[in-house]
């Protein structure tokens, strides 16, 4: 089997996405030559090209410290440099969670550091991101290796401090102090809350974003890695030492804040049994060492829960040495090759479920309702045609009748337009009921409620009783959101099947909008609270910012939820009766023709031979234009399926 790099993975992706790029804009203009692109069709092709051009890739590593997180980011996409770009050394590695990217915004390389006084506010992240001016920024050299590892060393500082301003700080971790017996006076805790690198590395450029995780401290005292961060990620690599196995804080980290990507669709989860080194042994055959390593390997997978499948063995500490020597024996022992390989894999899989998910079946909808338009023209035409031919032979007063009768359909098509215009004010009140039953201001006092029940009691009641009131709230709306959906998707179907069987419309329905778009966000917002109110995210910490931290970040979420929830449904209820309203237009568009040929045929028999001619070659056409639907649709499914 042929390996691939992240990079050429990667590199593969990006052509991908240009080619699904290039097919979008193929329908866009193949729909406005031939008159079907409705205003619906340009929301759609609008949604699915945004998704593209924004789409980008988040791979986070996770554990705790000292299991050579930091070493494997290097050793994967920094080998290149020839050293270590992050610091990785034992004792001085990355003290905060730390975000790779590429800012292609700025043409200076930096990094942005959060300090760690920032934690005595209740500000999450995602505020501080809109202040710059709270932030240290380092700008990089990215020319001068020495000058740029030197730089990065920043990521690894401390402050040395005593116990009672690590406590207020929300960093003193109580269990570990206890294990020798005796508490020191003063503890070492990171100099950053939060670190934001951009480099130019080829990866990033891409649009790969690499999440650096400290630790069980960090992560379970900033809520927006469980919250955000972490969910969001194509893949996560929980990293673990070969020579401890799962220690308890590791099976703290899998149990509180991993094992829920394995439910989830959209997150990838791969172990990593990292410093496979320490096993290699001169006095042991090379089948002892198999052996020991193996039965890590199945030790681990039974504590966790998963397949063998989905543990990889390695040294990332050997395999950074190896590519930066370029020495193939050392990389291929180190099993990274297969890591990497099995990584690319699982960000491609992924990425091919989003993408099927969101851009090929809102495509293969907005086709299936032109191919029904242009259906419905050629059954027109085709009647027309036989009509027409039927009077060829006959009298002028014939084509006096069927004048006649399609300027009487004409006076129907009117009739139509006006109970769609009443069915689609019956949705605009729906829409208004649907303001009211998310009312977000109102979600907006309930957070400030909850916020107000901590200031009470800073007990375990009292964050409870606030998270209760938060999720509470948030899980009423949805069932109410629901009930709305239920309710409107059966007026809408109503709606179709009156202008069906009264009118003669068949026209494809645009699909209901479905709340299994935020399931996973809103399954993780529910299990992120219970696990909060259960102590999990607190047992290190417990102080009063921390808490007021968590419920700002789990109150933002759910808030960014139900915006995206209004946004989504609004848009539905205004665009589920398009396709019935382009449609209309488009059959007044026929009559208008059909009455001028008419008309043009009542004055010429010669005329009426042309007109049936022509009529005859846009019937053939048209037969060819619904064959061209159903290859842009095997297109989309070919291209979906590329992804490999």
């Amino acid at each position: 089997m042929v390996t691939k790099t992240l990079s050429e993975g990667l590199s593969e992706y990006e052509s991908w996405k240009q080619h699904i790029h290039s097919l979008i804009e193929d329908i866009q203009n193949w729909l406005e030559e031939k008159a079907l692109f409705s205003e619906e069709s340009w929301n759609t092709i609008a949604r699915c090209l945004d998704k593209i051009e924004s789409d980008h890739i988040t791979i986070a590593f996770v554990g705790e410290f000292s299991r050579g997180k930091t070493e494997l980011i290097n050793a994967l996409f920094f080998a290149e440099t020839g050293r270590r770009l992050l610091p990785s050394d034992a004792g001085r590695t990355t003290m905060c969670p730390t975000e790779i990217t590429h800012d292609s915004d700025r043409d200076q390389s930096y990094i942005r550091l959060l300090p760690i006084e920032t934690r005595l506010e209740s500000k999450t992240l995602t505020e501080y991101r809109n202040q710059p001016e709270a932030w240290t920024e380092i700008i990089l050299d990215t020319a001068d290796p020495k000058i740029l590892e030197k730089s990065f060393k920043e990521l690894a500082n401390t402050h040395h401090v005593k116990i009672e301003e690590a406590e207020k700080y929300g960093l003193l971790n109580q269990q570990l102090l206890n294990q020798n017996g005796h508490q020191p006076k003063y503890i070492d805790i990171p100099k950053w809350r939060h670190a934001i690198i951009s480099y130019p590395n080829k990866l990033l450029k891409q649009g790969l974003t690499i999440i650096d995780t400290p630790g069980l401290n960090a992560i379970g005292s900033e809520p927006e890695l469980t919250l955000n961060m972490l969910p969001s990620a194509q893949s996560t690599i929980f990293v673990l030492g070969a020579d401890t196995g799962v220690s308890q804080s590791d099976l703290t980290i899998w149990q509180n804040n991993l094992n829920g990507h394995i439910k989830s669709k959209r997150g990838r989860l791969t172990v990593v049994l990292n410093k496979i080194d320490t096993m290699w042994d001169d006095l042991r055959s090379d089948d002892e060492i198999e052996d020991t390593l193996k039965s890590q390997i199945i030790s681990t997978a039974r504590t966790l829960g998963i397949p063998l499948k989905k543990i990889f063995p390695i040294s990332a500490q050997k395999g950074l040495i190896g590519r930066v020597r370029k020495d193939d024996n050392l990389i291929n022992r180190s099993g990274i090759i297969d890591f990497e390989d099995h990584l690319n894999h699982e960000v491609s899989q992924s990425k091919q479920t989003i993408i099927r998910q969101d851009i090929s079946d809102e495509l293969e909808e907005m086709l299936s309702q032109a191919e029904q338009v242009l259906k419905q023209r050629l059954k027109q035409e085709e009647n027309q045609l036989a009509e027409l031919a039927n009077i060829h032979q006959q009298s002028d007063s014939a084509i006096s009748n069927l004048l006649e009768k399609t300027q009487i359909e004409q006076d129907q098509y009117r009739q139509n337009t006006r109970s769609l215009a009443e069915h689609d004010s019956r949705l605009e009140e729906k829409s208004r009921e649907l303001l009211l039953t998310i009312n977000l201001a109102g979600f907006d006092q309930i957070m400030q409620q909850a916020g107000n029940e901590i200031e009470k009691s800073w007990s375990s009641k009292g964050i409870n009783k606030a998270v209760k009131l938060l999720t509470d709230s948030l899980q009423s709306r949805i069932e109410d959101v629901q009930k709305l959906i239920d309710e409107n998707s059966q007026i809408i179907r109503g709606i179709y099947r009156h202008f069906e069987q009264n009118h003669g419309i068949g026209v494809i329905q645009p699909k209901a909008y479905s709340l299994i778009q935020v399931a996973d966000i809103h399954d993780n917002i529910l299990s992120e609270a219970e696990a909060f109110a259960k102590g999990h995210r607190i047992t290190f910490v417990g102080q009063s910012r921390i808490v007021q931290v968590f419920l700002n970040t789990l109150g933002s979420k759910s808030r960014e939820m139900l915006e995206s929830i209004e946004k989504d449904m609004l848009h539905w209820l205004s665009s589920a009766l398009q396709p019935l309203a382009f449609q209309l237009e488009d059959h007044k568009e026929i009559l208008n023709r059909q009455i001028h040929d008419l008309k043009t045929a009542n004055q010429s028999r010669e005329k009426l031979d042309e007109k049936l001619a022509s009529m005859a070659s846009d019937i053939e056409t048209q037969n060819h234009e619904v064959q061209k639907i159903r290859q842009f649709i095997d297109r989309i499914n070919r291209s979906v399926f590329d992804i490999t």
